[in-house]
């Protein structure tokens, strides 16, 4: 089970001035914000989709930076998978009610593997429950990241009002597009874009 403690302070993976540049405007022309800020979040919303972002309760998943307490099954196993990465930090871990010290415990921050420490030596998790309270994603937005978000929003603004069951459209230099159908697994997305986020998709399937 996992919940936000702390949300994150914005869901958005581009500013508005990158925002309003992915679509060929100025930084500082703010003369389509009332449509670029939405379609901004709705490309947001869909990189944590693509990406796998675990959901948590009410609260939509998101790459950025949130505090997130999880309730991790252990079946007497050498190392937890939690469901947010990359790991920033571990705030509190409670093993069967026990509240570890931090040298009970070890994370990988870019696997998200929190593996139990007895001695000097990895060991293994009890089989009971296990509480973690632990930042997860970035701060910072990833410049693939945010290079994936402007081609999506820039392929989005473009092809407004156009068939969404064409398949592929290009305008040299300006967007390439390849579009899924809609009973596919990944949202329509642009030429690209996957590649882009390949490195961000968690192992977390619901």
């Amino acid at each position: 089970m996992l919940t936000v403690t702390t949300a994150a302070e914005d869901y958005n993976l581009l500013t508005p001035a990158e925002l309003r540049q992915a679509v060929g405007l100025s930084g500082d022309d703010a003369s389509k914000d009332a449509t670029l800020a939405p379609l901004g979040l709705r490309v947001a919303a869909a990189i944590a989709q693509v990406c796998f972002v675990a959901p948590a309760g009410a609260s939509p998943p998101t790459l950025r930076m949130e505090t997130v307490t999880e309730t991790v099954p252990t079946g007497m196993r050498d190392g937890l998978l939690l469901s947010r990465r990359p790991v920033v930090a571990i705030t509190s871990v409670v093993e069967d009610g026990a509240a570890l010290d931090p040298g009970d415990y070890e994370v990988d921050p870019t696997t998200a593997i929190l593996s139990r420490v007895y001695g000097g030596r990895c060991a293994y998790w009890s089989a009971g429950r296990i509480v973690v309270v632990y930042q997860a994603g970035w701060a910072a937005v990833p410049h693939d990241v945010k290079q994936a978000a402007a081609m999506w929003v820039q392929w989005l603004y473009h092809q407004a009002g156009r068939d969404p069951m064409l398949r592929s459209e290009e305008v040299p230099d300006v967007y390439s597009a390849s579009w899924a159908t809609p009973t596919s697994r990944d949202a329509p997305m642009p030429a690209g874009v996957p590649e882009l986020l390949a490195a961000y998709r968690n192992a977390w399937i619901a």
